[in-house]
């Protein structure tokens, strides 16, 4: 999606503009710890205060460490925007506050869009890996001890403590049908099966007894699996080098006819009419 102001990397702008302890109370706890590890572990505990749908991660293997973001479930392709306006506000929070500053030795990220790459490695410096399995920092494990220059420690214990209460209130997505919602996209981005019986595994229920739930939230498999084609569909056909056929048969249909009368039903247009009428990197 291209958001209303037209930049492409409106997540990176604001990420570096905007500093990154006036994201809410949970990067204010944050970037209250006393080194780079806490600042991390600490925002990935309480990222979803950022906003409900964001995961993130701190992993170590040392020589490097990786600090992982994605959304739970992409809504109409904003995922890269708040991933990047994530890594953008670490990557200059701790340029400015720690210690010795980490250099970042290559990003990774999940999106195909090349057309803003010089704006990447400018920020961050290092190689920037587009259309990667998943959205990473990746730096050396040793930055983590690096301690925070400016921080309140009695604020920060203060802080942590509030964050903690309010995330124990914070509603979570847990529904039945935003789960399998999520489940199929993960399945159709990864190349994975979709049949009924491998997703009612994934949820730990028999096939008969998953229809039966979802019929009690007056929804089913078909419906939810329509759907995720529906919100993937456009974004797989603006990569650079996708064709009709390829994305057909990505999105689980065995026919090129089914998915172009699919989608014509969806956006009133076929598949090839849409990627011709606009660029592929303003598609939504």
């Amino acid at each position: 999606v291209t958001l209303p102001t037209g930049d492409e990397v409106i997540g990176l702008h604001i990420g570096t503009v905007i500093p990154g302890h006036r994201f809410g109370l949970a990067a204010r706890a944050a970037t209250q710890g006393s080194d780079l590890r806490q600042v991390l572990v600490r925002f990935a505990k309480y990222a979803t205060l950022v906003n409900d749908l964001l995961e993130c991660r701190l992993e170590e293997a040392p020589p490097i460490a990786r600090f992982t973001a994605r959304f739970s479930w992409d809504v109409r392709g904003l995922e890269r925007h708040a991933v990047d306006l994530a890594f953008a506000s670490v990557v200059c929070w701790a340029r400015q506050f720690l210690v010795r500053p980490p250099v970042v030795r290559e990003v990774h990220l999940k999106h195909a869009r090349t057309t803003a790459q010089k704006a990447y490695e400018q920020l961050f410096g290092c190689p920037i890996v587009f259309g990667a399995g998943r959205n990473e920092l990746v730096f050396d494990a040793d930055a983590l001890d690096t301690r925070v220059s400016a921080r309140d420690p009695e604020l920060g214990l203060l802080l942590d403590r509030y964050a903690s209460l309010e995330l124990a209130t914070t509603p979570v997505v847990t529904d039945l049908p935003s789960r399998l919602a999520q489940i199929l996209r993960r399945h159709l981005v990864e190349g994975r099966s979709v049949d009924l019986a491998t997703i009612a595994g994934q949820v730990q229920m028999t096939p008969r007894r998953l229809q039966r739930r979802l019929r009690e939230h007056a929804t089913s498999c078909s419906v939810l699996l329509e759907d995720a084609r529906r919100a993937l569909a456009p974004g797989l056909l603006a990569e650079p080098d996708a064709n009709v056929e390829q994305v057909g048969f990505r999105l689980g249909y065995s026919e090129p006819t089914a998915f172009i009368r699919a989608f014509k039903k969806w956006y009133g247009q076929t598949p090839g009419s849409f990627r011709r009428a606009k660029p592929p990197a303003k598609l939504p």
